[in-house]
């Protein structure tokens, strides 16, 4: 970690300071003298030893330094030049031969200390090195053109060539696999939170969006197990989400202002945020004005919408099959779960339309057919009682008509009319108001009621034709000829007779009226009360949507189904079936899911498979789950299943489906990068050596692709594919590995009491975990808070890197079997505490300032989290930084001129990191023991003005 960074007094325990200095072999040498200093003692010892009284034995040692005071440099350099020396004397010759000879005794003196903890280790407690773990691979065998299947049995060889020192690579599958044509072609998603709120649908799963937007380019392929959550809402779709759908002869409504109503017995819903669909002429027609009551769902077309239509599966996609027009009622997608519990039990027990403005009629009298496009004459030129107007409507002839309306635009109707039939002498005679004139509908639920001709009133019934009943002469036509007649022989009369009496003509009555209609439209309302209806009723049919099918029910059932998983994955498999053992792959991205709050475990997952009943539960001996619940790249086996179909209205036919449920938090589940069949694992065969990846304190692992065959080839199988490196291995334990291990085993005796017990008995059974940090979370309580490896390439975040919930559970289950039964452990993910930097930057004139605040944001990510980029740097648990430690490292990049408006702020609750609206802070430091400060993923960096 940065030097800015100051350390808290509980750090844990990393896997690099588990070793103990006193368990190295060289840490105690019995003889630990160098050459030289054997040197400095032949000198020494020359000088006491006398050949007479004025001469020693310094003489035979003439290359040895002359200085008291010489240190040990100046005798190694005098032990040098002797050794580079071609003419030494006898003697001094003997001695270089001595020192170098000596060595080989010294160091077989010096293996002392080995000898001893291997005596001890070894002979006495019988402890030994392990060996090398095999590793494991998940390989797809491929079928050779013209097999239908084939058997792999157990043990199947599998050939990865040789490493570099030619030691054979040769995997062993695990189980037996009967390879076939099937393979993963269709991958959907849905996801909401509670009840239907949220509801998001991805058609098409493993793409960007869920909606078919392509990654970009070199952007690797990671998307939701359930669907993003920033999909299209499945209200904008008219082909997913949940809801229902009814078909029936009362919804064709060609033209006019056209009312739906559906009565639902549902109380307190808001239907204005649902969604309504007709089958319209060009397509799906949304229906945006909406409303209803307690009971009732209302649906108004405008006059100036098109007409609905039978459904047209080439125009009309997703619609059930059927002869009849469609309406399909979408939930909205923040449906709450209380609301969703009411509609569980609604059901539609009514459909009524009302139409105003129908004008595609066919029309006709006593004398024949009638165009309407020009006035026309209802009841012929000479109207007499019983002239019948007969209207026929191709829209209602299916229809239960419960009443209608005529709605008459007469043309030159008098205000006055004469009453011909009167005996007075007026040309005119009386006049007899509109409501002498009626009529009657022979077909009505009254049919001997008489209706006022002139006057819009509501005809209870079905459609009929318009009988004239009364007056009794009509409108005079039949009267007028003789009262024409009368009055123009009196005047003729009158006026002959003039001479002898003066006589004033009667002028002659006006011509009856011809009841002529400029337009005719006529409205009507038909209902059809719904319930104990057969499946196949001929008037009406009701269907469940479900988000990518949908499922016929009868009249009398309730309308949505009950409440969908938090979040489900659909699986399609084409060109095969259920009825052979199904093995798939998930790829899934490690340490992706979103970290759930302490104490909650992950969901489990529901696996099903698409029945001709429906979903049909796997039973738990039914699936082999190698993934963890979706946590960790594995194979998840499914038992076959006979009764399987790939015909259903729930899905899209062609495939059989598996389906993936979570009853809670989708998002906790890890991203997806592949779904493949044909899987199956292998295992690394022991042979006379060991290959070069599992040696002692190697980290590497298989590359994908090194498998590419059968070791004994095989005509079925035409090649076998290993796109993904090998996992699970574990190299040889060296020397000092084995000290390690011994020497903690003997100090917790495979019993977790202590923080050092908890933390040494993690690290030693999981090498895949970095750093462990123990802590006391209560009386009783247990916290071990563990940190994956910093060079795992499959990391999802480099900066908060978390293992995998069943890693977590693996080592909570390992811990808890050799802890106290009175003590409650439970395995956590560090507690990441981003910082973030803001701050008005100018830089170097010359350079690109978008570059340069790329390259500024990547630094500080580097000086803030520096081990999530060098393995040699040490992760730290707590600490502290000052906002000067920040500025002054900023001020030290060379293209920085100067900054201003600097801000530090500790865990921004920004979701995308892209604004800081908390309070800034000047020092940050960690909020619990477990917590460790890591940078922002992106910092506010922008130019100074």
């Amino acid at each position: 970690m940065s030097s800015g960074f100051q350390q808290w007094r509980n750090d844990g325990t990393p896997q690099n300071r588990r070793f103990l200095e006193a368990l190295d072999g060289s840490y105690f040498k019995i003889d630990d003298r160098t050459p030289a200093e054997y040197l400095r003692m032949f000198a020494a010892m020359a000088e006491m030893l006398r050949l007479d009284e004025s001469n020693s034995w310094r003489e035979l040692v003439p290359a040895a330094p002359t200085r008291k005071d010489n240190g040990a440099e100046d005798w190694q350099a005098a032990l040098d030049q002797l050794e580079r020396r071609r003419d030494n004397p006898p003697h001094l010759a003997l001695f270089v031969s001595f020192v170098r000879l000596f060595r080989h005794v010294q160091d077989h003196l010096n293996t002392l200390t080995r000898a001893h903890l291997d005596h001890y280790y070894r002979m006495l407690l019988g402890f030994q090195p392990h060996s090398a773990k095999p590793d494991h691979l998940s390989v797809f065998p491929t079928l050779a053109k013209g097999v239908a299947q084939h058997l792999l049995p157990v043990g199947t060889a599998l050939d990865g060539g040789r490493d570099a020192e030619g030691n054979p690579l040769v995997y062993l599958t695990e189980s037996e696999i009967v390879v076939t044509s099937a393979r993963v072609a269709r991958l959907m998603a849905t996801r909401v939170t509670s009840g239907l709120r949220n509801l998001r649908v991805s058609p098409v799963a493993n793409y960007k969006d869920g909606l078919g937007s392509s990654f970009e380019k070199g952007e690797p392929p990671m998307w939701p197990a359930f669907g993003p959550i920033g999909s299209a809402a499945a209200d904008d779709q008219a082909g997913f989400g949940f809801g229902f759908a009814i078909t029936s002869p009362l919804l064709f409504l060609r033209e006019g202002t056209r009312t739906i109503r559906l009565t639902l017995g549902v109380t307190g819903m808001d239907w204005k945020k649902w969604k309504a669909y007709l089958s319209a002429v060009g397509g799906w027609q949304l229906v945006t004005n909406i409303s209803g009551d307690s009971t009732m769902l209302n649906l108004v077309l405008d006059a100036n919408m098109p007409a609905i239509v039978a459904a047209d599966p080439k125009v009309h996609a997703d619609s059930p099959v059927t002869e009849w027009p469609v309406l399909k009622v979408y939930s909205p997608t923040d449906l709450s779960s209380d609301a969703y519990r009411r509609l569980l039990a609604a059901l539609i027990t009514k459909l009524e339309v009302e139409v105003e403005g129908v004008t595609s009629l066919k029309l006709n009298n006593d004398i024949g057919p009638l165009d309407s496009s020009r006035p026309f004459q209802p009841f012929g030129p000479r109207p007499v009682v019983g002239s019948t107007f007969a209207i026929e409507s191709e829209e209602t002839r299916l229809k239960p008509i419960q009443s209608w309306t005529p709605h008459f635009e007469w043309q030159g109707k008098p205000d006055k009319f004469v009453d011909y039939t009167s005996a007075a002498s007026a040309s005119a005679g009386p006049t007899l108001p509109d409501s002498t004139f009626t009529v009657s509908c022979p077909l009505s639920d009254d049919p001997g009621l008489e209706r006022a001709l002139f006057s819009t009133a509501e005809i209870v019934g079905p459609l009929s034709s318009i009988q004239l009943m009364n007056p009794p002469g009509a409108f005079g036509h039949s009267q007028y000829p003789a009262r024409l007649s009368e009055i123009a022989t009196n005047n003729a009369a009158g006026i002959a007779q003039s001479k002898e009496k003066p006589f004033t003509p009667v002028p002659l009555p006006p011509e009856p009226y011809t009841p002529t209609l400029k337009s005719f439209a006529l409205s009507y309302r038909a209902e059809l009360v719904i319930g104990g209806q057969r499946l196949d009723d001929p008037n009406v049919r009701l269907f469940r949507l479900h988000p990518f099918g949908i499922e016929p029910i009868p009249p009398s059932t309730r309308l949505l189904s009950s409440a969908p998983s938090a979040g489900s994955l659909y699986i399609g498999i084409a060109d095969g079936d259920l009825a052979s053992r199904l093995h798939l792959h998930f790829a899934v991205i490690e340490g992706s899911g979103k970290r759930l709050p302490e104490g909650q475990t992950s969901p489990p997952i529901q696996w099903s498979y698409l029945s001709t009943a429906g979903w049909v539960l796997f039973s738990s001996s039914d699936v082999q789950d190698g993934t963890g619940g979706l946590t960790q790249p594995g194979i998840v086996s499914f038992e076959p299943k006979t009764n399987a179909t790939d015909i259903h209205p729930f899905m899209p036919a062609g495939f059989c489906w598996i389906q993936a449920t979570v009853d809670r938090d989708p998002e906790s589940v890890c991203l997806l990068s592949t779904i493949t069949a044909q899987a199956v694992r292998a295992t690394l065969q022991k042979g006379d050596g060991v290959p070069i990846h599992l040696r002692s304190g190697s980290r590497d692992v298989l590359p994908a692709g090194t498998v590419k065959g059968l070791v004994v080839p095989d005509p079925a199988i035409a090649s076998v594919a290993q796109p993904f490196t090998s996992y699970g291995g574990r190299p040889a334990e060296d020397a000092n590995g084995f000290y390690c291990r011994v020497s903690e085993r003997l100090r917790h005796r495979n019993r977790a009491v202590t923080a050092w017990d908890y933390e040494r008995i993690v690290l030693q059974a999981f090498p895949e975990i970095y750093k462990v940090l123990c802590v006391r979370a209560g009386p009783g309580a247990v916290k071990v808070v563990v940190v994956p490896r910093s060079a795992r390439a499959s990391w999802y975040d480099r900066l908060q890197p978390r293992p995998a919930p069943a890693l977590k559970q693996e080592i909570e289950q390992h811990l808890r079997a050799l802890s106290s039964g009175m003590t409650s452990v439970s395995v956590i993910d560090p507690d990441y505490e981003a910082l973030q930097i803001s701050c008005a930057v100018a830089f170097v004139k010359g350079k690109s300032s978008a570059a340069c605040k790329l390259r500024l944001n990547e630094e500080l990510q580097r000086f803030l989290t520096p081990w999530a980029y060098d393995d040699s740097q040490e992760i730290v648990f707590g600490g502290r930084i000052h906002q000067s430690v920040i500025q002054s490292f900023i001020d030290g990049r060379d293209y920085v001129e100067h900054f201003t408006e600097f801000k530090l702020v500790q865990n921004p609750s920004s979701a995308d990191g892209l604004v800081a609206p908390d309070p800034p802070i000047h020092e940050a430091k960690a909020t619990h023991l477990w917590s460790i400060l890591v940078s922002a993923r992106q910092h506010l960096i922008h130019l100074s003005t």
